[in-house]
């Protein structure tokens, strides 16, 4: 939660300066819409936090040439910054290193710079954003312990829409748009990870994740791009009831995907102990590469290929029953198909049994709604 203040200093006409220093705890200034507050000194920021408890409110334009438009050391503990005009800087849009910064960014605010558009290093940090934030490397950074992040409105880089690394847990909920021309979310963390998206996130890779223990990501709305995990450990949920427009690759940890939407690619999940229970779309292939006692259950569509290991299940349920036999040795295994369409089912290569492969084209098919049971004379 933001912080009540008194308002200790105004400014409301044009005024440049090296930098607009606040010394004491508490201190605050507004920069009203009729301002512009610019800053063109040799690292000079345009707003220098100081002290713990202070404010700031931005309603014009603050602007700084060679540094940070505004910067709030470790000694800036509990800062609160409003934005409802134009933060613009060379290199950092905001810089925050105290513990439980919060920043507000609403509809009508802007923050852009060369370098990190809002950039955290402390602990309990918060960023409420309902309006437009980019950078050129990166739109938003969490760079030290825990914070969180609601997101309605639109945080972008030409690199990398948000970056999370050396954080001991870290909460995204996005409604709005998150977009990099590299990666949209980037994860490295040390602890728990939640992403909830409602909005859309957008990129090359749209989540890539080198470092999380346990990760978890809710999309009910639009994912654009793939999922790359680089962890050999990372234990990863996917809940998917919106639509994930690129391929999902899985590390090496104990992975669940459960699907009732729409995954356009394929489904990768490696090492571990993994489930799948897609009861939507998968319009790809589904492979458990390496990993032992995985299981399928699908009351949906998967349109690629299905390959599965010698020690894996899949349950392919319903009331139309078909057989698609995967051998295991001398043995045979029996699925059965309810309202649910495997295209082509694979059993892939074991070191443990011969690399016997079947594969076999299954459709359920089903008598016209309306058609007679017999011929009528």
């Amino acid at each position: 939660m933001a912080h009540k203040f008194f308002v200790t200093t105004i400014v409301d006409s044009y005024s440049a300066s090296p930098a607009y220093a606040l010394s004491g705890t508490g201190d605050s200034i507004l920069v009203t819409n009729a301002a512009a507050l610019l800053s063109f000194g040799p690292e000079a920021d345009g707003i220098d936090l100081r002290a713990a408890q202070q404010a700031v409110t931005i309603n014009g334009l603050v602007y700084s040439a060679q540094h940070d438009a505004i910067y709030g050391g470790t000694a800036a503990a509990s800062a609160s910054i409003l934005i409802a005009g134009d933060v613009e800087a060379e290199r950092d849009g905001i810089n925050l290193s105290g513990n439980t910064s919060y920043v507000a960014v609403e509809a009508s605010g802007n923050v852009y710079s060369d370098y990190i558009g809002v950039g955290f290093g402390g602990d309990h940090d918060h960023l409420v954003n309902s309006g437009h934030i980019s950078g050129r490397s990166d739109g938003v950074e969490f760079a030290h312990k825990s914070g969180t992040m609601e997101n309605d409105g639109t945080i972008s880089s030409v690199l990398y829409g948000v970056v999370v690394y050396h954080e001991t847990s870290m909460a995204i909920d996005n409604g709005g748009i998150i977009s990099g021309a590299v990666d949209a979310i980037g994860v490295n963390v040390a602890a728990n990870m939640v992403i909830d998206n409602s909005g859309t996130i957008h990129g090359p890779t749209a989540i890539a994740v080198f470092d999380a223990p346990s990760l978890l990501i809710q999309n009910g709305g639009l994912i654009e791009g793939n999922l790359e995990v680089n962890d050999a450990s990372s234990n990863l949920t996917l809940y998917n009831q919106g639509t994930w427009a690129g391929g999902l690759g899985f590390g090496g940890g104990a992975d669940t995907l459960r699907n009732s939407g729409t995954v356009t690619g394929n489904a990768n999940l490696d090492a571990g102990h993994n489930t799948v229970i897609n009861s939507g779309m998968i319009g790809g292939d589904v492979s458990f590469a390496g990993g032992t006692h995985d299981s399928l259950i699908n009351s949906g569509t998967i349109h690629g290929e299905v390959a599965m290991g010698s020690s894996d299940t899949l349950l392919n349920e319903g009331f139309d029953t078909r057989w698609c036999r995967i051998r295991r040795g001398n043995e045979h295994a029996r699925f059965d198909e309810w309202n649910a369409q495997i295209w082509r089912c694979r059993r892939r290569r074991s070191r443990h049994y011969a690399g016997w492969r079947w594969r076999r084209q299954i459709r359920r098919r089903r008598r016209p709604r309306y058609a007679s049971r017999r011929t009528r004379g």
